[in-house]
């Protein structure tokens, strides 16, 4: 991980100054849209153009529709503090199962090719 953001301001400019490959952008950003966040990410020019997975701890069900109009690469329903827990196991050099799993998915994700309407990008 390169940085953190609460706010789709703050995580605009980490995106700037970090030019990461890949954002996991939570859905329910401080009360802001992650789904805002990944569209601005695609359609306002910048030179970073990171792919994008969004991330919940509600099913993919509850915002099926959003999901599948978004720009984002992906989506995962991996609980966030189980995933933190298995970050912290994964630095202890501690892998888990569910770690790995999850870890292969974004992977996966971030790999496919961006939708035909986006612009070139990283």
């Amino acid at each position: 991980m390169v940085g953190e953001a609460t706010t789709i301001a703050e995580a605009l400019e980490q995106v700037d100054r970090l030019r990461p490959d890949v954002v996991l952008a939570d859905i329910d950003l401080a009360g802001e849209s992650g789904f805002e966040l990944v569209r601005r990410l695609h359609d306002e020019p910048r030179e970073a153009k990171p792919r994008v997975i969004l991330i919940s701890t509600y099913h993919p069900e509850d915002f099926a529709d959003l999901i599948e109009a978004s720009p984002a690469a992906g989506f995962s329903d991996r609980d966030i503090d189980q995933l933190a827990d298995d970050f912290i196991a994964e630095d202890r050099g501690e892998e888990t199962e569910a770690f790995m799993d999850w870890a292969h998915r974004v992977r996966r994700a971030a790999a496919r090719p961006q939708p035909s309407n986006a612009p070139p990008g990283r």
